[in-house]
């Protein structure tokens, strides 16, 4: 089944955004929106997949606050769906065109937990000057000095 991966972040979604709180706004209709795509596939997912301890983990990653689920638990859920898809068409179905809808939903949307920065769309970057910098995540990322330019002296 293609795009179990954005099944998962579905779902992930789903699980973050049922506990945040403060969305009352003038954004209010976007989330409605946004809440009936994510809600759409969850019931899905739920409804084939209940008691799945692969599921839970993912919906509790959500709600402790974590950005993304374990890949342990990714790749569990995941397989899982693969799994139930493979044994149900009108599943697989029912599924494909739910998550067709909640990602059209989402085009023009991104989301960021704790201290992240979700940009969706097309991103121009300029640095001017000495000390500043710009960096694209497109894995794990960390931070540090790097090391001098140039021969390092042996000890």
């Amino acid at each position: 089944m293609a795009g179990v991966d954005a099944v998962v972040a579905l779902l992930h979604a789903w699980a973050a955004r049922r506990t945040a709180t403060g969305r009352d706004g003038p954004d209010r209709t976007v989330d409605a929106a946004l809440d009936a795509g994510l809600e759409r596939v969850h019931r899905i997912v739920e409804e084939r997949l209940r008691g799945e301890q692969a599921l839970a983990a993912v919906e509790e990653a959500a709600a402790a606050g974590a950005a993304e689920p374990s890949p342990q638990a990714g790749r569990s859920l995941e397989q899982a769906l693969k799994d139930a898809a493979d044994g149900d068409t009108a599943f697989a179905r029912a599924l494909k065109d739910a998550v067709a809808a909640a990602l059209a939903e989402y085009r023009g949307f991104a989301v960021a937990s704790g201290d992240g920065i979700a940009i969706a769309g097309d991103v121009i970057v300029h640095v001017e000057g000495a000390g500043s910098v710009a960096a694209l995540r497109t894995g794990a990322v960390t931070t540090g000095n790097p090391p001098p330019l140039g021969p390092q002296p042996t000890p």
